[in-house]
């Protein structure tokens, strides 16, 4: 543990995660979103609340930092915002600082502003942040690769939506009661894009797959709470 804290710094923590993940990090940080962080035996570990309750674990191996995060990014062994926030908050216990943030408007930003910022912003930010929000977002996941399919050179890609139904009517198993209505939404967001191939012109592709979707739903019944 000696380790850890003499060789994780802020310097460290934003060489290793990157500019645009560093200060996601430090907002996350800033509004007190890590919870639960100890330390035991030389890791660090926190649950970080974002679009979902993620764990992260940071430790000292081979003269690095290394880290863990439940979070798609985390997964795919990168350094992401969630750790960032964690070892923010551990260099914050180790000084005693509470959070804070620099950044405190005068006033609340309203979606107007939003729209004036996007409106102002470049073509590749926007880009980067919304293939940032897929990674996380299942859903908007699924709903950009339903669009990309429809956009090909060679025409509607089927396979993609085929797919998607796939995902929407696999319940894990079994859905309880309290979960019957997320995983409702989520077939009806795939059956909104198969309703929007009608009035593009691919009649004859969305009565496959309404007849692909029906056989998925009705056999997804049996794993549904009554």
């Amino acid at each position: 543990m000696e380790r850890l804290r003499s060789f994780l710094t802020h310097q460290t923590l934003r060489r290793m995660a990157g500019a645009r993940f560093y200060e996601r990090g430090e907002e996350y940080f800033a509004h007190g979103q890590v919870e639960k962080i100890t330390e035991s035996q030389g890791v660090v570990k926190a649950t970080v609340h974002g679009t979902r309750s993620y764990r992260v674990k940071l430790w000292f191996e081979d003269e690095e930092v290394a880290s863990s995060c439940t979070c798609p990014v985390g997964t795919d062994d990168l350094f992401c915002k969630h750790c960032v926030a964690v070892g923010l908050a551990y260099l914050s216990k180790k000084t005693g600082k509470a959070p804070s943030s620099s950044r405190t408007p005068k006033k609340a930003v309203t979606m107007n502003d939003v729209r004036a910022y996007l409106d102002r912003e470049d073509k590749a930010v926007l880009i980067d942040l919304l293939m940032e929000r897929a990674e996380e977002d299942e859903r908007l996941r699924e709903r950009l690769f339903m669009k990309t399919a429809k956009k090909g050179s060679q025409g509607l890609n089927v396979a993609t939506f085929r797919r998607a139904i796939d995902r929407a009517v696999d319940g894990g198993g079994f859905v309880d009661y309290y979960s019957a209505y997320a995983f409702s939404q989520g077939i009806q967001e795939v059956i909104n894009s198969i309703a929007d191939l009608l009035k593009e012109g691919y009649a004859a592709d969305v009565v496959e797959l309404s007849e692909y979707a029906l056989q998925g739903v009705e056999e997804s019944l049996n794993a549904i709470d009554d």
